[in-house]
């Protein structure tokens, strides 16, 4: 029988390199041959993939579709939605895309300054102080616009612009009984008696029997 001696001697495993296993073989036919032998049997499986991500969603978007531990699949968060012009939107946050709102809720004299995109702004007087013209007023101040400066209506002959200042557009009052005025007046002041009166205490009186006015005033 063929005796096999074994000098052998195994390599370190600590480094999981295969270690040399050479044996020696003594009968009929003496030799050697090597066998390559590895330690520390298969390769550790790949590390397990990282947790789902269930973290609340960043400012400015909203959960649109939740994280599934058990399938490992992630949390699905999207932008709020713009609005449209003079509109901000509202509520969106955690699992609510919210919704459009009016730059409105001001009171009269009031716009929402910085009214937009999620904010509704901060409600800021209308700038009337020096903002227009004697001749002008201040149209639109309302939402989120702070307006533009207007003219003033052109009041017919016979009435008088009255109130056209800040905000105000103003109207056309009828001059007093008996009176009229050229047509944009924007005083009571120019408004005279017609003739056949005469003025007194700010009134247009008729003149007495056989006297006639023979002009305005």
């Amino acid at each position: 029988a063929v005796v096999a001696v074994v000098l052998a001697r195994l390599a370190s495993c600590a480094d999981s390199q295969p270690s040399v296993l050479r044996v020696r073989h003594a009968g009929a036919k003496s030799g050697s041959r090597q066998l390559m032998c590895r330690c520390g049997g298969p390769p550790p499986p790949p590390p397990p993939p990282p947790p789902a991500d269930c973290t609340d969603c960043a400012d400015g978007k909203y959960l649109e579709a939740s994280c599934d531990r058990a399938r490992n699949r992630d949390r699905v968060c999207t932008f709020c939605l713009s609005c449209g012009a003079g509109e901000y939107r509202f509520g969106c946050a955690h699992t609510s895309a919210g919704s459009c709102s009016t730059c409105s809720h001001c009171s009269t004299g009031e716009y929402a300054k910085g009214c937009a995109d999620r904010s509704a702004g901060i409600c800021t007087s209308c700038p009337t102080s020096g903002t227009c013209a004697s001749t002008q007023f201040l149209s639109g101040c309302s939402g989120a616009s702070s307006g533009k400066c207007e003219n003033c209506q052109i009041c017919s002959a016979g009435t008088f612009l009255e109130g056209c200042s800040g905000i105000l557009p103003g109207s056309c009052t009828s001059c007093p009984s008996h009176s009229t005025s050229p047509s944009g007046s924007t005083s009571i002041m120019q408004c005279v008696c017609l003739m056949g009166y005469y003025s007194e205490d700010s009134a247009c009186l008729g003149c007495p029997a056989g006297e006639a006015g023979t002009s305005l005033g």
